[in-house]
């Protein structure tokens, strides 16, 4: 009931006479209620006689406001809609999951409450948008809310971004300046940190305790490298798996054909079920283990497929160009290594030969510009201090190497400085770029930890204006083109995307003004770019807007390049891991074409020919194998390099600039590194996970698509139901100058918005956008007002919110009940809508609500989407369709409906004689079930009316009746 000079409607939980003399000067007739409100607790209120009769009891009479009745269904609709196990999160979402990735997510992981899981699906196939997407939906779901993500360095940008592009955004890093100054302790409940950074700073290792920082999950990526060998890595995991509710690890290398370490992986996982390891270096032992569903998935790529049933994954296709130097380009290597043996430190001669002689060979434009970097830091600061300081985040070692050469101190600087000087003055002669020479762009430097070169210096003249001048040819130029791109269709103008990776950004400028000044539209994209640039180089090159994309392995940092179907390494990296993961850049899902790898090998360089055995035997081998080695390149390679007595590729080679002849050596260690081994290493690998792989269930995949259509609310359906909520006077919802974008204003009118959607500090209305992508092409086409937008789907909570307090605002509507119109309905029914709480284990109640229809024929229920029909006025359209058909349908339906009235009559009133003359029931007119009585004569057919009426018992009920 409605107390006297109050809105809201109230629950009496008691009453009682009040006595004349209490509260009541009209001598008698009062009462004591006892009230309970919607917050809790209960409230005494004295009411006078004249009080009492102002009392509004609530009734199903089916008279409340139509438009408040229609708000509050819809409310409830929204409200199932953010309680729901199905994908709300994507609602508001461009994410779309693939079949796999479905099945993973919503069939095997939701699931549980208590997840405890190993994700080890093969490389390329979205395990980060798989672990991303479980985190948001147990957030919503109420089994999350502070949860930490734990990767390498290299992926904590891949982790951020694929939050932002798909999930919302809001995983901060924690930094070593986050633990120091305590900010973990605030109310931001996402954070990702870098493995390495946990490991050695005992800071960062203390604040990210769940002790501490209260973690009701941990997602940690790449979990392969927690093991027992690894101690400071296996005492993070230990740590974090041990004291955390839920935890989800992923890797694409679960076994690496050790058992014990895959049976430690999995103790991490669930240390109550797998019991913890001894040495992972004993025996092999005999028996195998393979963990349940509850535990651990994990599928192949030549196994997914998409909803369609075609493979998800293309084949692949590698090839080795083998270049040796000019005479020219000789001659600059030779006389670069001899400028380290003349003025180096004999201790720092090796590495300054290496980094020299590298950058020499992926371009003389490389060489140059190290050389000026060189010629400006001579001994200016200690090598080691000058390359921690150069980003203590990055696992750039080429950079890190660099920055300790080019600060190396020299046996006679100024001598050295002259003998740079005179080979820059012939190199630029050379190239043909003497003649326009730029201010080097002090960002080139400093984002190698250099300072910008002075004025005047060696280092002044570095950048191009222009395309560089017909000069000394780059012998790797025309092959690229030759044999990696034309035949491929790649071409000047024609739209065909390549990519084109090489270790340094010096390398990478220059390639970008080649490829101009040959016709090709052409980006960069490295980590000398802001994030934003570089965010924008990814999206441009994703739609196809200029054909080249020459990257660093800045690129090897999450982003996905499928758009293109080829990829040139342009040099080659010592690393394993770096070349896994370039080759693993475009051979992704949502890759449309086959797949074609080339690398580029300078061949006459010191490390050149032991390089070029080795990819040789890699690229015959992986052929063979339908390019399957690539996805396990590192652990393979290894595992040979291990039988070949060489413990780390990249020291190998790095012999190679050692004094001596250890060249010979290095050719000869990776010469017993055959194809046909590494065909073998990797059969034997796949054999020792064979039991472990997962199939996909397609069908529950499809089931999962099937509801996810059912349940999903798009941006049009939240706009509906604002719309709907405006016009019950509830909020005002209007469009911004942005509309067309999807952003909408917000404001409260006869309710009042929840904290979260109040609008900013001298505004009259929030801005809202009903989608994720709304907001980021919004920003994206520049409008500046779109970063104030606030995400407005089931997926976010303010959107959740809005729900509920519309929800309650409109909850005594919708238990008094109204008459709603369906143009679509032949008869009148009733639909109510009922509303349960739900508790699983220790999560947090969820509340959930249910559509039912009911017709003459009996009840069942229907899904959501059927309010979208319901109006709180007649349509004008509806009211008299006229016409000859319309007249012979409503007298058909007339006849039949007195026909059979008549018959129940009839046959009521013989049941009543034969019981002895008792006089038969005549059908009464009933407003729940909308039934009418018989008329002589036949009319049109009117819309059909919706009341919705709520049983008190039920939390909500609403009906439907004509």
């Amino acid at each position: 009931m409605r107390l006297p000079g109050e809105r809201q409607f109230v629950e009496v939980m008691g009453a009682m006479p009040l006595p004349a003399h209490v509260g009541d000067p009209e001598g008698g007739g009062g009462m004591r209620l006892f009230v309970s409100y919607a917050g809790g607790g209960l409230r005494q209120v004295d009411l006078t006689a004249a009080e009492v009769a102002k009392l509004e009891v609530l009734v199903p009479d089916a008279g409340a406001d139509p438009a408040e009745v229609l708000a509050g269904m819809w409310a409830a609709w929204m409200r199932h809609t953010c309680g729901s196990r199905y994908p709300s999160v994507l609602a508001a979402s461009p994410l779309r999951p693939y079949a796999h990735q479905s099945e993973a997510v919503y069939g095997n992981m939701l699931r549980q409450p208590m997840l405890r899981f190993l994700l080890a699906d093969e490389p390329g196939t979205g395990k980060t948008i798989m672990g991303g997407l479980w985190l948001r939906e147990a957030q919503r779901l109420g089994h999350v809310r502070r949860a930490l993500v734990v990767c390498p360095a290299h992926l904590v940008s891949k982790w951020q971004l694929d939050f932002e592009r798909f999930l919302g955004g809001g995983l901060r890093r924690i930094t070593a300046a986050t633990a120091r100054e305590g900010a973990l302790s605030g109310q931001h409940d996402l954070w990702v940190v870098s493995m390495e950074l946990a490991a050695v700073n005992p800071a960062v290792y203390e604040a990210i305790h769940p002790d501490n920082a209260g973690w009701d999950a941990v997602v940690i990526d790449e979990a392969h490298r927690l093991t027992p060998t690894a101690e400071r890595y296996w005492r993070v995991g230990q740590m974090l798996c041990r004291n955390t509710l839920r935890a989800v690890l992923m890797t694409a290398t679960p076994h690496r054909g050790n058992e014990w370490l895959f049976r430690s992986l999995m103790h991490l996982v669930d240390p109550d079920v797998f019991p913890a390891v001894g040495d992972v270096n004993d025996e092999q032992p005999t028996s195998r283990l393979k963990p349940g569903v509850m535990h651990f998935v994990r599928r192949m790529k030549e196994e997914l497929v998409g909803f369609d049933g075609e493979q998800l994954f293309k084949a692949r296709r590698a090839d080795n160009v083998k270049v040796p130097l000019s005479a020219a380009e000789r001659a600059y290597y030779d006389e670069a290594l001899s400028l380290v043996d003349r003025w180096f430190p004999a201790a720092a001669r090796s590495l300054a030969r290496m980094v020299y002689g590298k950058r020499a060979a992926s371009s003389l434009h490389a060489l140059a510009e190290t050389l000026r970097r060189r010629s400006d830091r001579i001994g200016s600061q200690n090598p080691a201090d000058a390359a921690l300081e150069a980003d203590a985040d990055d696992e750039d070692d080429e950079a890190a190497s660099e920055v300790r050469v080019v600060n190396e101190h020299s046996t006679d600087a100024r001598a050295e400085r002259r003998d740079i000087a005179d080979l820059l003055r012939r190199l630029e002669d050379d190239l043909g770029r003497s003649a326009r020479p730029l201010a080097s762009t002090p960002g080139d430097a400093t984002s190698a930890g250099l300072d910008p070169a002075p004025p005047g210096s060696a280092g002044a003249a570095s950048v191009l204006a222009g395309p560089p001048s017909p000069g000394l040819a780059a012998s790797k130029w025309p092959r690229m083109i030759d044999e990696c791109l034309t035949p491929n269709g790649i071409t000047a103008g024609s739209g065909e995307q390549v990519v084109v990776f090489t270790e340094y950004a010096d390398t990478a400028q220059w390639l970008r003004r080649r490829f101009e000044s040959a016709g090709f539209s052409a980006r960069t994209y490295s980590g000398r770019d802001p994030h934003s640039a570089r965010d924008q180089t990814r999206s441009e090159f994703a739609v196809g807007k200029f054909e080249v994309l020459v990257s660093t392995d800045a690129g090897n940092e999450g982003i996905d390049l499928q758009s293109a179907h080829v990829l040139v390494n342009w040099d080659i990296p010592w690393s394993l891991v770096r070349l896994e993961q370039r080759m693993g850049r475009i051979h992704r899902i949502g890759q449309g074409r086959d797949v074609r790898l080339y690398n580029i090998v300078a061949t006459d360089t010191r490390e050149g020919e032991a390089m070029a055995r080795l990819l040789d035997n890699l690229v015959a081998a992986a052929n063979e194998l339908d390019g399957k080695i690539f996805d396990s390149l590192r652990l393979i390679t290894e595992q040979a390099l291990d039988e070949a007595h060489v413990t780390d590729l990249a020291k190998l080679l790095g012999r190679c600039f050692d004094d001596g002849d250890t060249q010979s050596s290095a050719l000869e260690a990776v010469s017993r590194i055959t194809a046909e081994r590494l065909r073998q290493i990797h059969e034997r690998q796949r054999g020792a996970e064979q039991h472990l792989r997962s199939g996909v269930e397609l069908g529950a995949a499809h089931e999962v698509l099937h509801d996810d259509r059912l349940e999903r609310i798009n941006p049009h359906i939240v706009e509906r139901f604002a719309s709907v909520a405006a016009e019950a006077d509830a909020i005002a919802f209007e469009r911004s100058a942005a509309a067309d974008r999807g952003f909408w204003l917000l404001a409260g009118k006869s309710m009042a918005l929840p904290a979260s959607l109040q609008p900013p500090n001298g505004e009259t209305a929030r801005l809202v956008a009903t989608s994720a992508s709304a907001k980021q092409h919004a920003a994206s086409a520049g409008l500046a007002a779109a970063g104030e937008g606030i995400v407005f789907g089931p997926g976010e909570d303010a959107f959740a919110e809005l729900a509920a307090a519309v929800g309650e605002h409109a909850a005594a509507a919708l238990l008094r009940g109204g008459v709603l119109y369906d143009p679509n309905e032949a008869h009148d029914c009733e639909m109510h809508v009922y509303e349960g709480e739900i508790a699983e284990g220790r999560a947090a109640p969820r509340r959930r609500c249910y559509a039912v229809k009911t017709t003459s024929t009996g009840a069942r229920p229907v899904p959501w989407a059927a309010l979208a029909n319901l109006t709180a006025q007649p349509p004008a359209a509806m009211a008299d369709r006229g016409g000859a058909r319309a007249e012979r349908v409503a007298e058909a339906t007339a006849a039949s409906e007195i026909s059979a009235r008549t018959s129940i009559r009839d046959d009521a009133e013989d049941a009543a004689e034969l019981r002895g003359g008792v006089g038969g029931r005549q059908p009464q007119r009933s407003l729940a079930r909308g039934c009418s009585p018989p008329r002589s004569k036949p009319v049109p057919r009117t819309p059909r009316r919706a009341n919705a009426i709520a049983n008190s018992a039920i939390a909500s009920d609403a009906l439907t009746s004509g």
